[in-house]
């Protein structure tokens, strides 16, 4: 069983955002909500596929536009196969991510959720399915699949140092070991008021003096008068007749040593975070980024192609029963156990027509302007008064500060009319309209790909411009409307 053609990739990344003041408002509900996944198992291979994951239900191909309308221009195409972010519903159409850009579908031809989840299954030979190795250490990858789990490969692991890092005695960064103690020789004062000289002499600098029990380092015993002692971090002297040397217990210290860039070590073993070394005879550990790890075969291993790291990302080709066919890298591919692997289906890096959505944004109908109604033009004229002024985050006042959608709500306010305070929220205000029909007191929202819904809204004054509080470099300014790509238009005024 064959699963899905060659193509490059990207791994879906689901961001959660909740309560935090950015893109000029305070967020609340997403328009995307956290996506979860959903499984899908064949043989001994778990398969996850992203909840917001939409896929064209089609035999040739599914046509992309960049408004909701059939009259609208194709910016792309989904063949069989291809799985792009699913964003929201706009009556009989979806709305789709292409990295980075949004587009239409028709929702009829588009399979999503749990039924996805039975498309792929039905349909597992059309997708691409990417893994990662999630075995400790390195996994073997085999010839044949009836070498898989016979014989375990013999190899040694040899590791060079990136950058200066510190040697534990346990995979911990605590400077002690908790449940651990060493006997250590110490002295100890047996008077109150030993003084603690900064030289071997009765006149010299005193640093302070002593209290009976407490204990000092020994830095050296060379004096009959004298012992030379380190107490606070400083290195002085006191009268050797007023010490005794005792053996106590101490806290085994967690630090070993440190090591050098470009020195190499042996590598007993691997985890996500640490690396188990050989240090002066002793197994010990280190941060597993501070090494670069390389792994030599032993000779006698013939049935086996490579050896992967974990984390290391593959392709799944095939699956039977326990066993995964999988390539690893342009030229090496083999089998290995299918337990071994975290597999996804990867969102597809879908082609899409620059050149189109340049075009498109750009033929602006403008036989609406020049019949503008009075309360638009006294709109636009008051919103236009504040160009230059400061954009403030989270702001609401147009002549001390504002942002995006603060200086929208504020000015249909003055006009007595309410709108949300939030980008994402005004876009549920009023109505939506096309591109073609935007008339000066409009609002055109743009898209967050960072945030994964609207993240921005101006005021469209005519003759394709918008005033918008742009940004704390910027201010509140005026700009082409297609600066960046508009992503949707709503009318709150109507046919005023």
């Amino acid at each position: 069983m064959k699963l899905g053609r060659k193509k490059d990739k990207k791994f879906a990344v689901i961001l959660l955002v909740c309560c935090v003041v950015i893109s000029g408002c305070f967020l609340g509900k997403s328009l995307i909500s956290d996506a979860g996944n959903m499984e899908i198992k064949i043989g001994g291979l778990t398969i996850v596929v992203p909840d917001n994951m939409l896929c064209a239900d089609v035999n040739s191909f599914l046509n992309v536009r960049i408004n909701p309308n059939v009259n609208s221009a194709v910016i792309a195409k989904l063949y069989p196969g291809d799985v792009v972010e699913y964003i929201g519903e706009n009556g009989s159409w979806t709305m789709i991510n292409l990295n980075g850009q949004t587009g239409y579908v028709s929702t009829k031809y588009t399979v999503r959720g749990t039924d996805l989840k039975k498309y792929i299954k039905k349909h597992i030979d059309k997708f691409n399915i990417e893994g990662t190795i999630i075995e400790n250490s390195f996994t073997p990858v085999y010839k044949e699949k009836e070498q898989v789990g016979s014989v375990e490969p013999v190899y040694t692991m040899k590791g060079e140092i990136k950058k200066k890092t510190t040697v534990y005695a346990t995979k911990s960064t605590n400077s002690k070991m908790a449940n651990e103690t060493e006997k250590v020789e110490k002295c100890m004062v047996v008077v109150d008021g030993l003084r603690f000289r900064e030289k071997s002499s009765i006149n010299s600098k005193i640093f302070c003096n002593l209290s009976k029990g407490t204990y000092i380092d020994v830095v050296s015993d060379k004096n009959a008068e004298w012992m030379k002692i380190k107490y606070n971090g400083k290195v002085g002297f006191a009268s050797k007749k007023y010490i005794k040397m005792v053996t106590v217990e101490e806290k085994k210290s967690n630090l070993l040593g440190s090591l050098k860039k470009d020195e190499q070590v042996t590598v007993n073993k691997l985890w996500k975070n640490w690396a188990e070394i050989v240090y002066e005879g002793n197994t010990s550990y280190i941060k597993r980024d501070a090494v670069e790890v390389t792994a030599k075969l032993d000779e006698s291993n013939k049935n086996v192609v490579t050896l992967v790291e974990n984390n290391t990302q593959c392709y799944v080709l095939d699956v039977e029963k326990n066993v995964a066919l999988v390539k690893v890298t342009d030229d090496k591919k083999g089998y290995m156990n299918a337990a071994s692997i975290r597999a996804k289906i990867g969102f597809t890096n879908v082609k899409v027509d620059e050149s189109v959505i340049k075009n498109a944004t750009q033929q602006v109908v403008k036989t609406n302007f020049g019949k503008v109604s009075k309360d638009r033009q006294e709109l636009v004229k008051f919103a236009l008064q504040y160009v230059g002024n400061k954009y403030v985050w989270g702001g609401n006042s147009l002549t001390d500060g504002v942002d995006c959608s603060g200086f929208t709500q504020q000015i249909y306010l003055h006009f007595g009319i309410k709108i949300n305070r939030c980008s994402y929220e005004q876009v549920r205000n009023g109505q939506e309209i096309t591109f073609d029909q935007l008339q000066p007191g409009d609002l055109i929202f743009y898209y967050d790909n960072g945030l994964k819904r609207i993240g921005h809204v101006a005021l469209y004054i005519g003759d394709g411009q918008i005033v918008h509080a742009k940004s704390t470099k910027s201010g509140i300014v005026t700009n082409n409307w297609d600066y960046q790509t508009p992503y949707k238009a709503v009318t709150i005024l109507g046919n005023k």
